[in-house]
């Protein structure tokens, strides 16, 4: 499957109908350089609390060969993360290959897909059955309650180095098992405020021309999106064509991302509607702008079949991604973004 964005895997790249869009919009409709949402290389208007098990996130490497189970990850919201070796968490979601497309403003473009999956049913099991996902809580120094899957305490050396993990699982006998504590690299001021956990809570369309916001349009759905576009271009275009704004429910009939987490140890998990799950991992492309790079690959994070892009920007206590394009053209700039407003999971 080739997935070159953050979709169907959680971040997949593709051209917006902000676009078409843009090309009926008249410059002079443009709002002031306030450049609230995220000119500032994506820290924006936001103030986010320390998560509440920051001290004790943590992924442990199982390095028992023989053991079934290859990490269990701590995070710093208080979710587990249990990866089987057997479960091929790092590979994406079994997708349609056809790219769709819809025609909007005399355009026709790929439909976005940020964190939809289109996922074959036996390929879901396949890739997903051996992940578990849920909340813990701190029962003590280094032990834990896993809800719904066990008991974990960690053993550590005389310099607080984690040697081994006791796991009771749902209640059997206690066993224990070598492990070595993956660093957490990824460790700065905008890294603190996404490696927590978040919930999908709608879309946001932004556009800009040289610098200047045109368009800032919110909705709960990509359909609202669709109509205020619709409308904008309608109020905007004097050659408007009502045929060309048809919003084909169809295309969109996807299964989508209704969570994800990102972690300091360059995990990031998606948690779909049909609550399958996907471990992939991360890393920052570029901080200052505000871009980080996934891949369902670790080994290669610029295959162009498993790896890429999405731009990251905080605003109003929101965590935004999404893909953004940029363009330019007879002296002006086009940048538009269809964004994913992602809230805070308490």
């Amino acid at each position: 499957m080739r997935s070159k964005s953050f979709v169907t895997d959680l971040l997949r790249t593709g051209r917006f109908f902000v676009f078409a869009a843009m090309a009926v919009c008249s410059v002079t409709a443009c709002s002031s350089d306030d450049d609230g949402d995220g000119g500032d290389g994506g820290n924006g208007s936001s103030s986010f609390e320390v998560p509440k098990y920051e001290a004790d996130a943590a992924k442990y490497v199982v390095n028992d060969a023989d053991e079934n189970m290859e990490s269990i990850e701590l995070t710093a919201s208080g979710n587990y993360i249990v990866t089987l070796r057997d479960s091929q968490a790092g590979m994406p979601p079994a997708t349609v290959k056809t790219p769709k497309t819809i025609t909007i403003g005399g355009h026709k473009v790929p439909v976005p897909e940020l964190m939809k999956s289109a996922c074959v049913s036996e390929a879901r099991t396949r890739h997903y059955s051996n992940i578990a996902y849920g909340k813990y809580t701190k029962t003590g120094p280094d032990s834990y309650n896993l809800a719904g899957f066990g008991t974990v305490t960690v053993t550590r050396d005389s310099q607080g180095r984690a040697m081994s993990l006791t796991i009771a699982v749902n209640g059997g006998a206690p066993k224990d098992v070598r492990v070595t504590q993956q660093n957490a690299d990824i460790n700065s001021a905008k890294s603190n405020m996404l490696c927590r956990t978040w919930t999908l809570n709608g879309y946001r369309a932004i556009q800009k021309i040289n610098g200047r916001t045109i368009i800032d349009f919110k909705g709960k759905t990509l359909r609202d999106i669709f109509n205020q576009l619709r409308d904008y271009a309608k109020a905007h275009d004097e050659e408007f064509d009502p045929s060309e704004w048809v919003f084909e429910e169809s295309e969109y009939n996807v299964i989508g991302a209704k969570q994800l987490i990102f972690t300091k140890t360059g995990t990031y998990m998606v948690l779909y509607e049909d609550d399958q799950l996907a471990v992939s991992t991360w890393k920052w492309q570029n901080e200052a702008a505000g871009i980080l790079r996934y891949s369902w690959n670790p080994n290669d994070f610029y295959d162009e079949w498993t790896s890429g892009e999405v731009y990251v920007r905080f605003l109003d206590n929101t965590c935004l991604l999404g893909d953004v394009e940029i363009d330019e053209e007879d002296g002006f700039k086009y940048e538009m973004g269809l964004y994913y407003i992602m809230n805070e999971a308490k």
